[in-house]
């Protein structure tokens, strides 16, 4: 913002005083000024002045949190089933829980959708398509050939096809954990903030990031927030995969695994790569996994690209 101030004020300053010939001149002089004042020729510095000026401006706003949102995983679901014209929808119940005027249910999943646990649960209602907020690992596809699993970004997954039975179960996060890790793409996660990014360094392309930058005020609070599955009771590792990039030696955020918490310190240099942060965390019986990445300061660039749970028992 002070960058947009220092080049634009002077600037408008300088174009509305030499906005005089409004003042008692005719129409066609002012459009021979106006045409002058646009070339190059006379004061050739204007026309440059004005374009860095408004360059200035565009990307302070693109910038600017208040005119751009996050994925919002009930539109990202939305455009998935009504692609493929699916009828009717189960919707979780956690929906209700986001802002009216981000989410109606008929508006959003059609007319005959309705909230209710998952179909298998539920004999009653023959839905084909069960949408939720739970993000689901990457090693994790469905078990039958009639299912399918599709995440979205912003937290929200997708089950189609035949619904009569789990996509999963805890036997079957069990087999993949002893194979290796599970693997949570941040991109899948929830944030209130727009900070989705391309990123090449990241396992998907992808990643969560904020980066202090021109009118982008500091952003304290959750970075990532992923809501995981039912995992089978046990004791757990979590591998957050940080890059930071920041000019105070202190904290500047933290990671979170079922409430076991890990500071982030700022680095003397930037990281060049992605460096995991450890976290070990019990699981109990019936207990969903919950992951969080934090920011606690502003002046910093913080970047998660992945989460990797693993079983050390």
């Amino acid at each position: 913002l002070g960058i947009f101030l220092v080049v634009a004020v002077p600037f408008t300053v300088q174009f509305l005083r030499s906005l005089s010939w409004l003042q008692g001149r005719s129409w066609l002089q002012g459009r021979s000024w106006l045409q002058s004042w646009l070339t190059l020729r006379g004061d050739g510095w204007r026309t440059p002045a004005v374009v860095c000026a408004l360059l200035a401006f565009s990307l302070t706003a693109c910038r600017s949190p208040f005119l751009c949102g996050d994925v919002n995983a009930a539109e990202g679901l939305m455009g998935l089933v009504g692609a493929r014209g699916i009828q009717p929808v189960a919707v979780d119940p956690a929906f209700k829980g986001m802002d009216p005027k981000a989410f109606h249910l008929g508006g959003m999943f059609g007319p005959l959708a309705r909230f209710s646990a998952p179909p298998w649960k539920v004999r009653n209602f023959r839905a084909k398509a069960y949408v939720d907020l739970v993000a689901l690992p990457n090693e994790l596809h469905s078990e039958g050939g009639e299912q399918e699993i599709i995440p979205v970004y912003g937290g929200g997954t997708a089950y189609l096809g035949n619904l009569s039975s789990p996509p999963y179960t805890e036997q079957t996060l069990a087999a993949l954990l002893d194979k290796g890790p599970l693997t949570f793409e941040a991109e899948y996660s929830k944030c209130h903030h727009p900070t989705i990014t391309w990123d090449r360094k990241a396992s998907g392309h992808y990643a969560r990031a904020y980066k202090t930058w021109l009118s982008q005020s500091p952003l304290r609070g959750v970075l990532t927030d992923t809501q995981g599955p039912v995992l089978p009771a046990g004791k757990y590792q979590a591998k957050f995969f940080i890059r930071r990039k920041c000019f105070h030696l202190q904290a500047i955020g933290s990671v979170n695994a079922m409430g076991r918490s890990l500071s982030i310190q700022c680095p003397a240099r930037p990281d060049p790569d992605y460096v995991p942060f450890t976290v070990n965390f019990d699981v109990r019986e019936g207990a969903s996994l919950t992951l969080r990445v934090t920011t606690v300061r502003g002046h910093t660039s913080l970047w998660h690209d992945r989460t990797e749970i693993r079983r050390i028992e």
